[in-house]
């Protein structure tokens, strides 16, 4: 068995980190963690022609390693402590009306706590 290697995309520098570069590694245990509208949505590339897919990301939950929340509906997450989204998924004033601030952003994701 080869051990895994160092760097790359599967090393541990990389582990706690989403596509879009949020560290997930300073959220402490007994946070609890909504993710909102992460799952499959049709993408317009705005060109007209082919559309892009976004999936679900099932290693976020080994990299997080608790039971979340995952929810379609803002309210759902009411007592949660963060919020995980892509990015674009939640109006500024919408997060603000419900109690949340953007704590992280990266290029695909926002991170938001209360």
């Amino acid at each position: 068995m080869n051990p895994r290697p160092s760097g790359g995309e599967g090393g541990p520098e990389n582990r706690d980190r989403v596509r879009g570069g949020i560290d997930l590694a300073f959220l402490p245990q007994e946070k609890k963690v909504a993710l909102y509208q992460l799952s499959r949505r049709e993408k317009s590339r705005g060109t007209g022609g082919n559309k892009l897919m976004e999936t679900s990301l099932p290693s976020l939950m080994m990299v997080l390693d608790r039971v979340t929340v995952d929810t379609e509906n803002l309210t759902d997450a009411a007592d949660c402590d963060v919020l995980l989204t892509r990015t674009g998924r939640i109006s500024e004033s919408e997060a603000v009306s419900n109690g949340w601030k953007v704590s992280r952003q990266g290029t695909n994701f926002v991170l938001y706590s209360r």
